[in-house]
């Protein structure tokens, strides 16, 4: 089990160190890129333009964003839109689950990436997850949709120019690592950012 939990953790890794280094040549890409593919150094921007709001702060239109995974393993099928305020810090997003098993329940989790004009990881939210039972019968919970909504800082929202979202099956504390792992690369790049003084305003998952 404890090989299991390390290999989910890893492979989600993977895949939002990838994004970075696709949104640095290609920042409208929204492919998933191939799990074998290189890790860059997504700690590193090339200028400190990287970091630059991505517009007028106020005015800054929402960014919107989808990741649907259908299914995403096994019975379990996700699907999570949703909306980042750029003027604000409020991200919202509706999340779609459905078990399509007999006998087998669920939990899926999201959580959102956020990188700035450069690729470089900037933010990452709170990871939510949500139950989902065996399909039995007409009223049994094996679909449901939920309300997600978490804050980031807003100077933090005002230089987002893409989003990535990480659908995945919940197992043990798979997606806490995975949240303090993504912190972990995000504060690499955001202590860089002068009025900081070091410090990362990211919360620890505790």
């Amino acid at each position: 089990m404890r090989f299991l939990k390390t290999r989910l953790t890893r492979f989600a890794l993977a895949v939002v160190l990838s994004a970075s280094a696709l949104a640095m040549t290609a920042p409208a890409a929204n492919a998933l890129p191939r799990p074998s593919d290189p890790l860059p150094d997504s700690t590193s921007t090339s200028s400190t333009a990287c970091l630059d709001p991505v517009g007028t702060p106020g005015y800054i239109p929402a960014l919107q964003f989808r990741e649907r995974n259908w299914p995403l393993t096994g019975g379990l099928h996700m699907d999570t839109s949703g909306s980042v305020n750029r003027n604000t810090g409020l991200v919202t997003a509706q999340v779609h689950l459905y078990n399509s098993y007999w006998g087998m329940g669920y939990t899926g989790g999201t959580l959102m990436v956020l990188y700035d004009k450069c690729g470089g990881t900037i933010g990452v939210t709170k990871p939510a997850q949500w139950g989902v039972d065996a399909k039995l019968w007409a009223w049994s919970m094996n679909e449901r949709k939920a309300l997600y909504s978490a804050d980031v800082p807003v100077w933090i929202a005002n230089r987002v120019a893409s989003v990535r979202v990480i659908n995945t099956r919940v197992t043990g504390d798979a997606m806490i690592n995975l949240y303090r792992e993504i912190r972990g690369i995000a504060c690499g790049v955001l202590i860089k950012v002068p009025f900081m003084g070091g410090h990362c305003p990211l919360p620890e998952f505790r």
